[in-house]
């Protein structure tokens, strides 16, 4: 039994320590702007392309095999597609080129697409699933 001994907790009281934080925060916060400097700089005028942005523009690539592609809805050659790709990138800004291969198809044709699609000037290049 126990004889009136009373067991205490420990608490630490952290208002104070709050209200110091809140304290310096404004204090930072009015100080800081008085003493920031910015940089003299000179902004070039803007030109006709930045004003009116060409359209952004994904096609899809599906390789055939036996050196044919398909550009959208189009067949072509392997041979035209550099061609074809520089001519969508002067009338539209180059999004994505999703690629996908058919069945029974060795990667090296689908690899050989891909570095025509980048050669052509296509950053962004998808795998498509089956």
């Amino acid at each position: 039994m126990a004889m009136g001994i009373k067991r205490s907790t420990a608490d630490i009281n952290v208002t104070p320590m709050i209200d110091v934080l809140l304290v310096l925060l404004i204090i930072f916060m009015v100080v800081l702007p008085e003493r920031s400097v910015g940089l003299d700089v000179q902004v070039p005028p803007q030109t006709d392309d930045q004003v009116h942005p060409l359209p952004t523009r994904n096609i899809v690539l599906t390789v055939l095999g036996g050196g044919k592609v398909r550009l959208d809805q189009a067949d072509l050659n392997v041979a035209d597609l550099p061609d074809r790709l520089r001519w969508l990138q002067v009338r539209y800004t180059a999004g994505v080129a999703f690629v996908k291969g058919e069945n029974e198809l060795d990667f090296a044709q689908v690899a050989e697409v891909i570095d025509v699609a980048k050669g052509a000037g296509w950053k962004r290049i998808s795998l498509m699933p089956k």
